[in-house]
Order: structure tokens, then sequence, then C-alpha cells
């Protein structure tokens, strides 16, 4: 396994000081890096064994690199992709029409790490410049989708929460139906986020 891990902390009594941690090392949790371990493979081994220089990770070949991760079989790297896709502001600039497409349909893709399909739904709320427009469909088709979380902490909770979130920022009305799964789905956090919604598309309903 590749794997990255931290042994020092911020210390209790002041922060400005790191200690290491009583409990000793443990792996590295970081956007991308959810946790920072990965299989040995040739694409992992290329990606992050090997020094890296400003044209690898700023370069249209490094935007080409993470959306054919995107399409690729590895949960950990489409995480690692989408993370790169999301904070990378040199990757966001060189999005072209046809990449915001491949990026829309990778999040409504049932075969990829829903955390991954979270990050995207994310980056294209807070970065609409480069992301583009056209996004509300797609949030509306993961809550409409996707299969309903019943209790916190399910695979797709991030990813549902992340299409509420859009949708609310885009004022966009939904279908009382589309909310009631969820709503009666036994998961507060998504049950409250669809709650919301109703109240602003069908006052009376709720």
């Amino acid at each position: 396994y590749i794997l990255a891990w931290v042994e020092w902390m911020r210390s209790p009594a002041d922060k400005r000081v790191r200690v290491r941690r009583p409990e000793g090392a443990h792996l590295l949790s970081a956007p991308g890096l959810e946790p920072a371990l990965f299989e040995v493979t040739p694409a992992t081994r290329s990606l992050l064994l090997t020094a890296p220089t400003a044209e690898s990770l700023n370069g249209e070949s490094h935007l080409r690199r993470m959306l054919a991760l995107l399409d690729g079989d590895d949960p950990s790297l489409q995480v690692l992709a989408a993370a790169e896709l999301a904070s990378r502001s040199t990757l966001r600039s060189q999005l072209t029409r046809r990449e915001r497409r491949h990026l829309q349909a990778t999040v409504r893709d049932a075969r990829r790490s829903p955390v991954a399909r979270a990050q995207l739904l994310d980056a294209a709320q807070f970065h609409a410049a480069e992301f583009g427009s056209g996004w509300a469909p797609v949030a509306q088709a993961v809550v409409a989708e996707e299969p309903v979380s019943l209790q916190p902490g399910q695979p797709n909770e991030r990813l549902v929460w992340s299409a509420f979130q859009l949708l609310g920022a885009a004022d966009v009305r939904l279908r009382r139906a589309t909310l009631a799964r969820w709503a009666t789905s036994g998961n507060g956090a998504l049950a409250e986020q669809a709650l919301l919604l109703l109240r602003r598309s069908n006052p009376d309903a709720e």
C-alpha cells in the first residue's frame, strides 16, 4: 500500500504549538485523501510517488489525467481526482463545455464514488464561474434517483446532502413526491433538508 500518516497535533494548551500524538501516528485524512491509503498500482505509483512539477500539477495533462481517474474503477482515486478538480484553480480554469458535461455525467453515474460525486456538486456550487451552468438538473436527478438513506452515515448521505445544498442555493422547486421520500426516510439530517425545501416549494404540503 501507499499511505501517508501524521504524528503531530496542535497542543490542547496552545494551538500555536505542535506536539506528538499520544496515541501515535495515524492515517492522514483530508479532502481527496479519505483516508490517505491507496493500493500499489502503476497508476498510484506514477501519481503519488513521482516528484511533482508545476506542469504535472497545473497543466492540461494533469486535467486529462484527473478526468480519466474519474472514469476508472478505483473509488479512492476517483475521490482524489474530484478533490483535485474542485480545489485546484488552474484545473478549474481549463474546463470547457465538454469537460463540464463529463463532470455532470460523473455525478449522475451511480457506479462512481458517492464521495467524489459530492465533491463535484460542492465545487459546482462554490465555483460556478468555472464549473458553468446546468448543475441544478444534475442535483435534482441525484435527489430523485439515489436510494433513500435510512440511517446517518450511509454511503450516499453526503452526496444527497450536497445535492440539497445546491438546489436550495439555486432556489429550485422540487416535486412533493421527490421530497417526501427523504422527509420520511428516518435520516434526520436529510429529512430536515427535504422539509426545508418542501416548505419553500409548497408550504401547505408540510
